[in-house]
């Protein structure tokens, strides 16, 4: 879109320098015959330099996103010059405006995606601290063989087994359990926070993306139909001044605007 809009304004400015050429042009030959002062001559040809100036500067521009562009697609630099030079300049539509965003879109953002696996985390932190609250058992089980030779080790008569259950309970801990879980809520709460602050920061950039989309295609629009129907600026008739107006003082001279 850049490369596009930079190739774009350096046809302007070419054709606008073009017609400064041919102002400076018209004022030359008009002040040859007597008709233009040397001011206006020297203004024109200002003007017509000053706007020569610009074209080196957009065409950096135009070198600068084509550089870019090919380093994006795995070549070099210079690989795309010349087909962006081939291709016609044609600016890229501004797509259509979905009448919703699907969920999944702002769930696959990368800052999204990251605050909501930290609110996962900090909360089985915190289910953990709450279970340090409760009973813990344990059910060892074991199993083997007791066999007198290699023919018997897989009989059932010398297989043995076990059974147990265990348990334990902290009785006292001066607030420790309790003191661990407000700290795991309160980092989840701070977790949450943050995850809706990121939701709300998804929603704005989407919202900022549509209305600027919306905006730039209503403005293309305006400029396009005033380019249609801008009619030609009028030539304007100026009386001769300077030292040609003792010479011709009811002369006018045609003022290229």
């Amino acid at each position: 879109m850049e490369l596009r809009s930079a190739q774009e304004r350096l046809d302007i400015a070419e054709r606008n320098v073009d017609r400064l050429k041919a102002t400076f042009d018209t004022l030359t030959r008009l002040q040859r015959a007597g008709l233009a002062s040397g001011s206006s001559v020297a203004q024109a040809r200002a003007e017509w330099q000053s706007a020569l100036a610009q074209l080196p500067l957009w065409r950096g521009r135009i070198a600068r996103h084509s550089h870019a562009i090919g380093v994006l697609t795995g070549g070099f630099p210079g690989d795309l010059g010349q087909e962006f030079e081939r291709t016609p300049h044609i600016l890229p539509s501004a797509p259509a405006l979905p009448v919703s965003v699907p969920s999944q879109v702002l769930r696959d953002r990368p800052d999204v995606r990251g605050a909501e696996r930290r609110i996962a985390a900090a909360t089985a932190r915190q289910n953990v601290a709450v279970a340090d609250l409760f009973p813990r058992f344990r059910i060892p089980l074991t199993l083997g063989t007791a066999a007198s030779g290699f023919g018997s080790l897989f009989s059932a008569a010398s297989t043995i087994w076990s059974v147990a259950a265990t348990g334990s309970q902290t009785l006292f801990d001066d607030g420790q359990r309790k003191a661990r879980i407000r700290a795991a809520e309160a980092i989840t709460a701070t977790q949450r926070l943050q995850y809706e602050q990121t939701v709300r920061v998804a929603f704005r950039d989407v919202e900022d993306a549509l209305t600027g989309i919306e905006t730039e295609a209503t403005r293309r629009e305006a400029l396009g139909a005033a380019k249609l129907s801008a009619p030609r600026r009028p030539i304007a008739r100026q009386p001769l001044i300077g030292h040609c107006a003792s010479a011709a003082p009811a002369r006018w001279i045609i003022s290229i605007c």
